[in-house]
């Protein structure tokens, strides 16, 4: 049996609960230990396209290109400033020693989504868990790994999650040039 990777949301919840695990071998950007690997996401490592990553005709504001209609799975993209760590949890989510996934990450919509896309990325094909809990206290932590919950019983919180961003991006995005457009300043 191999060892099993836990993402959590940020690199101070990951080394709690790398300490809870028995995780004592530090590596850059990671802990591990005999069963568990813990790894951690430093608040955002993907984010989404800006219009002219869609296309370079993009770069210059224009009525005429509105309104912008992107597909989210095809707007996703590593961030630069977390670049580095993104590496370390795709390369992680892709060892052949790894059998599963554990999401730690924060317990809510935007953890959640955060946690997904960093997967989807990642083309993380393995099971996945979520560590649902509401505060990181070695208690806590315990108690939800004993009580891991199935993926699958957030599918709905997914597709709720995404659409809140699609829409925000997509009105964002269209609502930002057009009022630029429209009522600042020539040169603005």
């Amino acid at each position: 049996m191999g060892k099993i990777l836990v993402v959590a949301e940020k690199p101070s919840v990951g080394k709690d609960i790398a300490k809870i695990l028995h995780c004592d071998q530090e590596e850059r950007g990671y802990i591990e230990g005999d069963k568990y690997v813990v790894t951690w996401a430093l608040g955002h490592l993907v984010g989404l396209k800006q219009p002219q990553e869609h296309a370079e005709q993009y770069k210059t504001w224009k009525l005429e290109d509105l309104p912008f209609q992107f597909d989210i799975s095809d707007s996703l993209k590593v961030l630069p400033d977390s670049a580095g760590q993104f590496k370390v949890v795709k390369q992680l989510i892709n060892r052949p020693d790894i059998d599963s996934i554990i999401n730690a990450g924060d317990a809510g919509r935007e953890g959640y989504l955060i946690q997904k896309w960093i997967y989807r990325l990642s083309g993380n094909r393995k099971g996945e868990k979520v560590l649902w809990a509401d505060d990181a206290t070695e208690k806590t932590i315990q108690r939800c790994m004993q009580n891991l919950k199935d993926d699958s019983e957030f599918k709905n919180m997914l597709q709720e999650a995404e659409a809140r961003a699609e829409g925000d991006y997509l009105i964002g995005m269209n609502y930002s040039r057009a009022l630029t457009l429209c009522l600042a300043g020539k040169g603005t």
